[in-house]
């Protein structure tokens, strides 16, 4: 009985230590990151032989082919608007294929020439080239594609 009773003035009488305190918390929220196409990549006019077309950030074209008469080359154009000052990632697909009439062409050397910091109005504009690759005895006629972009902030 005396250790029975013992044991119960032991738990009764211990105490449970702990300690409690308050962190405190906040968040910012930003306005996202946005971007459309201005105008698209544009290789211009050139004939179906064999070479290619680089159009560089600010839509000169070089390379083995000569333009056209009546040909547009231009660099594509992105508005990006966020968070003023922001910094951001930009990513592009490292191939496109243009599809037309004939075989598929394929559009390598992508990149574009973003600062990738949003100026103190939340903008940047970007460029984007590229470099295509014309087939032999291409069928002459309208070819198409796309490049994948994803803009995200760092």
């Amino acid at each position: 009985m005396k250790k029975i009773t013992f044991i119960l003035l032991v738990l009764l009488t211990t105490g449970t230590a702990f300690g409690q305190t308050t962190v405190s918390t906040a968040a910012e929220i930003i306005e996202a990151i946005t971007f459309t196409e201005a105008s698209g990549l544009n290789f211009g006019k050139v004939d179906n032989t064999a070479g290619t077309v680089i159009i560089d950030f600010d839509g000169t074209p070089s390379g083995t082919k000569s333009q056209i008469t009546g040909g547009s080359p231009s660099a594509a154009v992105l508005n990006v608007t966020g968070e003023a000052s922001e910094s951001y990632n930009i990513i592009l697909s490292s191939t496109a294929t243009l599809s037309g009439p004939g075989p598929d062409m394929n559009v390598t050397e992508i990149a574009h020439d973003a600062n990738q910091t949003l100026d103190v109005d939340g903008k940047e504009t970007v460029n984007i080239g590229g470099k295509l690759t014309v087939g032999t005895n291409q069928i002459a006629g309208s070819y198409s594609g796309s490049i994948s972009i994803t803009v995200s902030y760092n």
